[in-house]
């Protein structure tokens, strides 16, 4: 091996004030969700890992990807979160003004870490976000923009509230962003992910998630899937909130609400939404599944109830979790839930 190879191959180490940042390169496919692979030319360049052990990383975070967003770094920020006594500080992955998201690839691994704040925003060319608990009192939304891809495994919002009550933003907003004046399309997984006992602030209507577009650089939801998320003990007048997409698919999945108001899925100005496999139970069974502009909500292969007609094993597990303490949910908790529901 020559020496100048030598030297490319050495991991460079990179340490900052209150975290410790790590440049690492990437080599062979990136698998996708069906078992695929990009090929290599579309990898990112480089791997920039930030560890972070406590409230003052999360500060120190934002100057790392301002400083990546402003030297025009290509490639992916990897945030490792540590287990730790975290408070509630104000953070943000996310660019200021209107300028577009950065062509950068963040990823949040947690671990199973309980932040009590989320950031005020996030935007890249794609966020994954994986193993993480947000339990939040905040007085604004939480933004996701996107040119590519959002994906949400394996975690959890718990007992997320608004301190403002006139606020009538959603709770956690995805943004499909275009490009040079291209609608870019932009693809959404949530999965194996948890939502519990989350409350709007007030009567006026709110949604727990929405899907939505940037108003004046539009992009489009190519393709939605929501599978094997768990819905539960919220009180916002829509649980999820679909918006410009072209496909949505939910599976295998829950909506149960104990709270008078509140409704399940809502379809705004969109293409096909297809629900397999999945329960959805409200007060009021019409407020189960609403089209606003779009086509009515196939829910042919879902099971929809009233509350009242719903087993009391269910609503019972329900309304013990909506007020457990902000974690990640029991490992058992969703097998219960789905056997609860399957008793008389």
């Amino acid at each position: 091996m020559r020496l100048t190879h030598l030297v490319l191959a050495l991991p460079m180490l990179l340490v900052t004030i209150g975290g410790c940042r790590r440049q690492e390169r990437s080599h062979g496919a990136i698998p996708t969700e069906a078992g695929s692979a990009r090929p290599s030319s579309a990898l990112p360049k480089e791997t920039r890992v930030f560890d972070v052990k406590s409230s003052d990383d999360l500060l120190a975070l934002y100057d790392e990807y301002k400083r990546l967003a402003s030297s025009g770094f290509d490639g992916k920020l990897e945030v490792r979160l540590a287990p730790g006594d975290y408070s509630a500080v104000g953070w943000s992955l996310a660019v200021q003004g209107v300028a577009p998201p950065p062509p950068i690839d963040i990823v949040l691994l947690g671990g199973g870490t309980v932040l009590p704040s989320g950031p005020v925003g996030i935007s890249g060319r794609s966020v994954t976000i994986q193993d993480l608990v947000w339990t939040d009192s905040r007085a604004t939304t939480l933004k996701i923009e996107v040119l590519e891809r959002v994906a949400i495994v394996g975690s959890a919002l718990v007992r997320g509230r608004f301190a403002d009550p006139g606020v009538r933003w959603p709770f956690l907003q995805l943004v499909a962003r275009g490009s040079g004046g291209k609608k870019s399309p932009v693809e959404v997984r949530i999965e194996d992910s948890w939502f519990i006992g989350n409350q709007q602030p007030g009567p006026e209507p709110c949604s727990l998630v929405a899907l939505a577009t940037h108003p004046t650089e539009p992009g489009v939801f190519e393709k939605v899937v929501i599978r094997n998320d768990v819905f539960i003990g919220n009180a916002f007048a829509a649980e999820l909130e679909i918006g410009y997409a072209k496909s949505t698919v939910i599976e295998h999945s829950l909506f149960i609400s104990t709270w008078p108001l509140s409704g399940a899925l809502k379809a705004v100005t969109t293409g096909p939404v297809v629900v397999t496999d999945s329960v959805l139970i409200a007060e009021d069974p019409a407020r189960l599944t609403v089209s606003d502009h779009a086509e009515p909500i196939d829910v042919k292969h879902a099971r929809l109830m009233a509350r009242a007609a719903a087993p009391a094993a269910a609503i019972a597990l329900v309304e013990q979790s909506a007020a457990m303490a902000p974690a990640m949910p029991p490992a058992d908790l969703r097998d219960r839930l789905w056997a609860a529901l399957a008793s008389p």
